[in-house]
C-alpha cells in the first residue's frame, strides 16, 4: 500500500511539474545548507556548553554567518531561475 501510495505521488509530481531542475536546486539550497553547516554547530554547541570557549563560540559564529550567507544567496540564485524557467523571462546580457 505505501509502495503504491509513493508511486502516484510521484507520478502526479511528475505530470504537474515536468521542470523539476529548479525546484529541486531550491530543496537543496533550503535544506543542505541547513544539514551541512547549521545543524552540526548548533550539536556542538549544545554538547559542549559548559566547557565552550570563546574560540568555540567564534567558530560557531562565524559558520552560522557563512550558512545564513549560502542559504540566502542560494535561495535568491534558485528562485530566479525558476521564475526563468516556468516564467520564460530572457536573461538580460550586460
Amino acid at each position: 500500500m505505501f509502495r503504491s501510495s509513493v508511486m502516484i505521488a510521484a507520478t502526479t509530481l511528475a505530470i504537474a511539474v515536468p521542470k523539476m531542475v529548479p525546484l529541486l536546486s531550491l530543496l537543496a539550497a533550503l535544506s543542505m545548507t541547513t544539514i551541512m553547516l547549521l545543524i552540526p554547530i548548533l550539536i556542538e554547541t549544545a554538547t559542549k556548553w559548559e566547557q565552550a570557549t570563546r574560540f568555540l563560540f567564534a567558530k560557531n559564529i562565524g559558520i552560522f554567518l557563512i550558512w545564513v550567507l549560502l542559504l540566502i544567496s542560494g535561495s535568491i540564485e534558485s528562485v530566479l531561475s525558476i521564475v526563468r524557467e516556468y516564467g520564460d523571462v530572457k536573461e538580460k546580457g550586460c
